[in-house]
């Protein structure tokens, strides 16, 4: 999907995580239409939206997701927020030359309300249904065929570019299937009003880090532990963690098992590093028979080092489709190799960029009976030479950003992925600004006038001994949350320090003979006014709200398969 030239606002608030904001004229497109053609007769189209307002006027209907045609009736599909029936959601989708409607029963309001819209096509003779947060409301009319595919685009946000059919509001989360989604499937993606998104572990069936010594490779998610078979030699370094190596003749890993006989959708990958040469090897197939026309699946290595991947059904002509990549892979270095096919498009990427999509082939994988989920090599022949490290398999097609996610820029991924953390932990980013209002107040006691009797016997005694009180007074009043305690040391002036140290000279100076023990008595009254140096460290307790933006990725599940397409809008 790309933005019209007025495009819509992103990294808005959304109902999962962000969303798009879009207006009279934004909206989003795509050329691809063929990626999203029903191709049969079930569909099922869902979103999150938030209104800003509701539609006013004949001819501003709010456009949710339509898919265009050359001519008149102009679309195959369509949702929007149809002002002539009340703003309530309209679904229309043509079979044939048959329009079929739906319309929510109950009308929308404004206000930032979230609402989950689902409409289903469920094949036909039945009536297509809309979801509105999860309550289901049915057409009046069956459809009598399959559904008509797009001839030139589909749009999200708008009718198309041009148009004043904008969206006022925010959409999320919008999804695509070539299927009829069940009641429970949509209850789970409204999941009690929260909402529900994909993420890299929906539908991945197994993953196999190849982090054994010995044994077994362990299946993460504990569908099937694979048997290692000849001398594969494991605990070797790796692209993450350890990996295997392979060594050809009798050495793979994999056994007899339908759980991954997948038909329409599916994803396998795997890192890998080899220099190998001369002949095909594979890096992971589903297949059984000694013809290679029969059916299955299988990403391999060519004889001149170019990956291909490919899928097959004996029963159609062309009976596969294939890709081949750009450039050779066997240079000795760990590549990222992944294999697509959603039910119609066989896609491979070499190190997270798209290398070939193949020709249309719109047939479901056969698998013959006996046929082998294997590493390493398919079946009988092709074994590999070389390290493999991290292979899984989905039962759906990985979107291009998410491959890119798990290509990391080179550095991989491993799972539990990073996008699915078990519980929200946010992270403050805290920026306190303390400005501390400080009041001091210094008392100095007493005004110094020192009193001052000298009796002479020859002896002087001199009182009072000056000792000022000094007794500051600090005041700060500030307010916390969170409780922070910063270690606060403020320079306070003025400084005071007391001078002059008091010797007092007394005078006359009187002579005394030891038979005379005059008594003198002398009175001085200076007045002193001191300058005093006060050092105060203060305890200080400062309260300050952060400004904090947590970043939060929601440990989710998904069940509907047969996915087309979803768009996260992040």
């Amino acid at each position: 999907m790309v933005p019209y030239a007025a495009a819509p606002t992103y990294s808005q608030t959304g109902k999962i995580s962000t969303g798009l904001s879009f207006g009279p004229t934004a909206g989003l497109n795509t050329s691809n239409y063929a990626a999203l053609n029903p191709s049969g007769s079930t569909y099922s189209i869902s979103a999150w939206i938030k209104l800003n307002t509701l539609p006013s006027a004949y001819g501003r209907d709010y456009c949710i997701f339509r898919g265009l045609l050359t001519g008149d009736p102009w679309e195959n599909v369509l949702i929007n927020v149809n002002y002539l029936n009340n703003n309530q959601i309209l679904f229309r989708f043509i079979s044939d030359s048959d329009n079929n409607y739906s319309y929510t029963s109950v009308s929308l309001t404004t206000g930032g309300t979230w609402y989950h819209v689902v409409a289903v096509i469920s094949g036909i003779g039945n009536v297509p249904i809309i979801y509105l947060n999860n309550t289901a409301y049915s057409g009046s009319t069956a459809q009598i065929a399959n559904i008509y595919n797009a001839e030139e685009q589909y749009d999200i946000g708008n009718a198309y570019e041009g148009t004043n059919e904008g969206f006022d509001g925010v959409i999320d989360e919008v999804g695509v299937w070539r299927k009829a989604l069940s009641a429970s499937e949509v209850s789970t993606l409204y999941n009690g009003g929260s909402g529900l998104r994909y993420n890299l572990s929906t539908n991945l069936v197994s993953y196999w880090k190849f982090n054994e010594s010995s044994g077994d490779a362990i299946d993460s998610l504990g569908t099937t532990d694979l048997t290692v078979y000849g001398d594969v030699a494991q605990n070797q370094s790796g692209k993450l963690g350890t990996s295997y190596n392979f060594t050809g003749a009798t050495t793979y890993v994999g056994q007899v098992d339908t759980t991954y006989e997948f038909t329409t959708n599916l994803t396998v990958y795997a890192w890998i590093n080899t220099s190998a040469s001369g002949v095909y090897r594979a890096i992971m197939a589903n297949y059984h028979s000694g013809s290679i026309d029969d059916g299955g699946y299988d990403l391999l290595i060519s004889d001149t080092g170019y990956i291909e991947w490919s899928v097959r059904n004996s029963g159609f002509t062309p009976n596969n489709v294939y890709c081949t990549s750009t450039n050779t892979v066997n240079d000795g270095a760990w590549h990222f190799i992944v294999g697509t096919f959603n039910g119609e498009y066989a896609k491979l990427y070499v190190d997270g960029t798209i290398n070939e999509t193949s020709a249309a082939w719109v047939h479901p994988i056969d698998f013959n009976p006996g046929a082998r989920f294997e590493i390493g090599r398919r079946e009988v022949q092709a074994y590999w030479i070389g390290k493999i490290d991290e292979p899984a398999i989905w039962n759906r097609a990985l979107t291009p950003l998410e491959i890119s996610n798990l290509y990391n820029s080179g550095t991989g991924k491993t799972y539990p992925f990073d996008d699915v953390a078990s519980s929200p932990t946010p992270t403050p980013s805290i920026t306190p600004s303390i400005t501390p209002s400080i009041t001091k107040s210094i008392s100095v006691s007493p005004s110094i006038t020192p009193s001052v009797t000298t009796s002479i016997s020859p002896s002087i005694s001199v009182s009072p001994s000056i000792t000022p009180s000094i007794t500051p007074s600090i005041t700060k009043s500030i307010s916390v949350s969170p409780s922070i305690t910063p270690s606060i040391t403020p320079s306070i002036s003025p400084s005071i320090s007391v001078s002059p140290s008091i010797t007092p000279s007394i005078s006359p100076s009187i002579s005394v003979s030891p038979s005379i023990t005059p008594s003198v008595t002398t009175s001085i009254s200076p007045s002193i006014s001191p300058s005093i140096t006060l050092s105060v460290t203060p305890s200080i307790t400062v309260s300050v709200t952060p400004s904090i933006t947590p970043s939060i990725t929601p440990s989710q599940s998904f069940i509907p398969k047969t996915r087309a397409f979803f768009v996260f809008f992040e």
